[in-house]
């Protein structure tokens, strides 16, 4: 963070499994947002990307991405 002024704002995109319900990740967005709060970022300069209309879309995880097949070229 910088010593003078206001910290850039602090946008937090989770990889979150795609299995999860809209609970479980909002759950999830919450918890982040408050353990980085906690270590000292101002919450008003806390900004995420989980709002509950994008959250009802599965999107798949780092982990499944992962397993799926390459394409060869």
């Amino acid at each position: 963070m910088p010593l003078e002024g206001d910290p850039p704002a602090l946008r937090l995109l989770p990889l979150l499994p795609s299995g999860w319900t809209v609970e479980q990740r909002s759950a999830a967005s919450l918890w982040l947002k408050h353990v980085v709060v906690q270590f000292g970022w101002p919450a008003k300069r806390v900004t995420g990307s989980m709002s509950t209309r994008r959250m009802r879309h599965r999107r798949p995880c780092w982990g499944s991405w992962r397993r799926m097949p390459r394409r060869r070229m």
